[in-house]
């Protein structure tokens, strides 16, 4: 039996032949080339050519869709957080950060923080996660007021994301972690027109220095090339209004140690603002399950090309209907587009197919009540078949949504479980139609409770959460957790 690997019509990795009997098999795939190198996120198509051994029959050519996906996180004995701040602001007052921790075992988790504090050095605190649960680590409870970074080490694989706070919690941003630092990474949204203040955070948990180099990309093909250094055990923030001001821009970050980077932007003179974690690799395939254009909000999905030749792009906008509204564009080498989804999709829920012609980066972002705030995700390259949502809260005028996109040409079931910190959990079941996305309203099924939420389904899909608070003035937004990945 031969096992080969495809992205298109070009072959990626070719496994030993093998004679195997007859039965059922397993062969996992390390999301590496024949050469050893990475492959890049994005869908793949695994073959199988077998031949009986009695030559009077035939055995038909088998495949089946697999992906790589290193850019967003899954369960993971590791965390890390660049962003964090728990002190004060003249414009926005304090700031309230958290870290949720969801255990989806059976068994409880002993967790390990370590606070890298700017000025004060490390602060660790050991917690226990109960089984089927979620945990609130109220940051300033134990640092204080400070700028930090966060370092999460856990027993057993577990779920984590970050919240904040500020503005007298009329504005707020959140993200998932990273489950590692690494040496590249992709920022495709980023502002610096008046209003915006923009900001890359960069975390070195190693124990050596790291030497950074950050270039940012424009509409154009201008590039802006700078160079930081990032002690050990620290982290660095960005201006990125200082480094080029007056642009929407994105940037791509390399390392010479494995670092974390994200991005927060503020809006109207730091009352509001947006977050996400970096991409880590480009990909041909982007996905996203949030997305509405009614109600005064505007949608814009950002898209960076960080390659040497420009590339086509087809956005594909599900409204739920079955049937997809298609859109191609270009985006130029070394710089960044932005698409208006209110111009395609007006007045609709929608989610969101990327498809490029050569590897890209694409994040989404949203804004409301006259841009009076706003959140942002990346995409994820890749559906999955289990996903994890760490927040969630349905008290104190929360609202709290997971949003479900099937890209897919047929029907998806699915489980989605809920959690609360006392262990107590339920499920229901749900059908997510071919081509489209569905809404769940935590609210209805969770009145008043702190929530995390799980997602199992029968084939592929993408899951994103959502958050609005204060009659809706505030929000935020975070792509999934995708369940553990297999090892090679």
């Amino acid at each position: 039996m031969n096992v080969s690997i495809w992205d298109g019509s070009d072959e990626v990795r070719r496994f030993t032949a093998a004679r195997m009997g007859a039965g059922t098999h397993a062969l996992a795939w390390n999301g590496k080339r024949d050469d050893g190198t990475p492959a890049a996120d994005g869908l793949y198509r695994a073959r199988i050519d077998a031949a009986p051994d009695n030559a009077a029959h035939s055995i038909r050519p088998a495949s089946a869709q697999v992906w790589v996906n290193s850019s967003v996180p899954s369960l993971s004995k590791e965390w890390y957080f660049a962003e964090g701040y728990t002190g004060r602001s003249p414009a926005t007052g304090r700031y309230e950060e958290y870290v949720l921790v969801q255990n989806p075992g059976a068994k409880r988790a002993s967790l390990e923080a370590t606070f890298l504090v700017k000025g004060k050095g490390s602060i660790r605190r050991s917690l226990i996660a109960p089984p089927h649960s979620r945990t609130t680590i109220r940051v300033a409870d134990i640092v204080g007021e400070a700028e930090v970074s966060v370092c999460l080490s856990s027993s057993s694989p577990v779920a984590a994301e970050r919240s904040m706070y500020f503005n007298a919690r009329r504005a707020g941003h959140a993200s998932a972690g990273a489950s590692s630092p690494g040496k590249t990474w992709y920022l495709a949204e980023g502002c610096t027109r008046p209003g915006f203040d923009e900001y890359v955070l960069i975390m070195n948990p190693g124990v050596e220095p790291a030497k950074v180099t950050a270039v940012f990309m424009t509409g154009s093909t201008r590039q802006v090339e700078r160079s930081y250094e990032v002690p050990a055990r620290s982290r660095v923030t960005v201006d990125v209004n200082r480094e080029i001001p007056g642009q929407d821009v994105s940037c791509g970050v390399t390392s010479d140690r494995p670092v974390v980077v994200e991005r927060s932007q503020y809006l109207n003179y730091m009352t509001a603002g947006t977050c996400s974690i970096g991409a880590r690799s480009r990909s041909r395939t982007w996905y996203f399950a949030e997305g509405y254009t009614g109600g005064g909000f505007e949608e814009f999905v950002l898209l960076q090309n960080p390659g040497p030749a420009p590339s086509a792009v087809t956005l594909k906008f599900m409204d739920g209907s079955g049937i997809c509204n298609v859109r191609t564009y270009t985006v130029g080498a070394r710089s960044r587009a932005t698409v208006r989804v209110n111009d395609a999709v007006p007045s609709s829920d929608v989610s969101i197919e990327v498809e490029a012609a050569r590897p890209i980066v694409a994040e989404r972002a949203m804004y409301w009540n006259n841009r009076s705030d706003g959140h942002a995700s990346i995409g994820s390259p890749s559906p999955d078949t289990e996903w994890y949502v760490p927040e969630g809260f349905t008290g104190s005028g929360f609202e709290t949504y997971v949003l479900v996109q099937n890209p897919g040409d047929a029907a998806r079931a699915i489980s989605v479980a809920f959690s609360e910190p006392s262990g107590k959990s339920f499920s229901r079941r749900y059908t997510v139609p071919a081509r489209g996305r569905f809404t769940i309203p935590v609210n209805q099924l969770v009145p008043s409770a702190e929530v995390s939420t799980a997602v199992v389904a029968d084939g592929p899909v993408i899951v994103e959460s959502s958050m609005y608070f204060d009659g809706r003035a505030g929000g935020t937004s975070s792509v999934g957790i995708r369940g553990t990945d297999q090892a090679p």
